[in-house]
């Protein structure tokens, strides 16, 4: 049995209860994977981690992406797996043209490629150059950044805030002033949004709504960036609703 569990739902940024699914699971014999794309850099910062990610160490294997909240190049992915037996077995094949001595690591065994990118060397230099402290800034900059758009967004009328806001994703849906059809208003204000420029997101579809999902992952993105998104948002859903 393999168990798949979310650090960061990809919609709402939402954590599974970690330590009871690893109790759970462990006790049946079963392996806990956690899909933790950008959830898992949470660990990085010391307000975060005993809160929402206790017990994450308990997990067989995790993956996670650096292309997103780490700013690194596309592709750069990162994989944790703890039975290092396991994880070569999955991927071993040989080839005489290979050349595989079987008392070295080869990164070709561990993965679907033989033959990829050095994105080691971009997250290398990213981590390199942000530090501990560096990268727990960037994480805790960009939940902030979610909580102050969100409550933003709360107050303005017509505007409904879908997900409890748990990292760094915000999930918005917008109220057609005709009572007609909240999910064509939404895509609209998208739309509008999207081609006024202040900032971009894309409708996603929850619980079988259109909501518009932000994710605020950028360094760059400061807290009066996140007051001009409100107001660029607010005005979509104003003039939309005419």
């Amino acid at each position: 049995m393999i168990f798949c569990g979310h650090i960061g739902e990809i919609n709402t940024g939402g954590i599974d209860p970690i330590t009871t699914v690893c109790d759970i699971v462990h006790e049946a014999g079963g392996w806990v994977h956690l899909d933790a794309a950008f959830g898992l850099w949470a660990a990085a910062s010391p307000r975060l981690r005993h809160s929402l990610l206790a017990g994450v160490d308990r997990a067989d294997s995790i993956s996670t992406d650096t292309h997103k909240w780490l700013n690194t190049p596309y592709d750069c992915g990162v994989a944790f797996v703890r039975d290092q037996a396991s994880h070569s077995e999955t991927f071993r094949f040989e080839a005489g043209y290979l050349h595989l001595n079987p008392d070295q690591r080869h990164p070709s065994t561990l993965n679907i490629d033989i033959s990829r990118r050095s994105r080691v060397f971009p997250l290398w230099a990213a981590l390199r150059h942000l530090g501990r402290q560096g990268v727990a800034d960037l994480i805790d900059r960009s939940c902030d950044h979610a909580q102050q758009l969100a409550a933003r967004m709360a107050k303005e009328p017509g505007v409904q805030v879908c997900n409890t806001v748990t990292l760094n994703q915000v999930l918005l849906r917008f109220e057609d002033p005709t009572g007609t059809d909240h999910d064509a208003h939404t895509a609209q204000v998208c739309a509008r949004f999207q081609h006024d420029g202040v900032g971009w997101a894309a409708t996603s579809t929850w619980k079988g709504q259109t909501v518009l999902r932000l994710s605020l992952s950028n360094w760059t993105t400061s807290s009066e960036d996140i007051d001009q998104v409100a107001a660029s948002l607010a005005q979509a859903h104003r003039a939309t609703g005419r």
